[in-house]
């Protein structure tokens, strides 16, 4: 296996979500932002709230697979 991404000691608190704006998930968003976050030259217009949903979501499922679990 390669080398982990996420580290042990860091775990995402499911309860932050309270300091932002409404709940984002990767699912809901359409094909065009996600282009744009990953690719685009620029990410003004996409709110700071929405990328630290995107990035919370994404870390607690690497995580979930690092660890050889199945989170779905």
């Amino acid at each position: 296996m390669a080398e982990r991404l996420t580290r042990p000691s860091v775990d995402v608190d499911q309860t932050a979500s309270r300091y932002m704006d409404g709940e984002v998930k990767i699912q809901d968003l359409g094909d065009g932002v996600l282009e744009l976050i990953l690719n685009g030259p620029t990410i003004n217009g996409v709110k700071k709230d929405t990328l630290r949903h995107l990035v919370r979501q994404l870390y607690a499922e690497l995580k979930v697979y690092e660890e050889g679990g199945n989170n779905g």
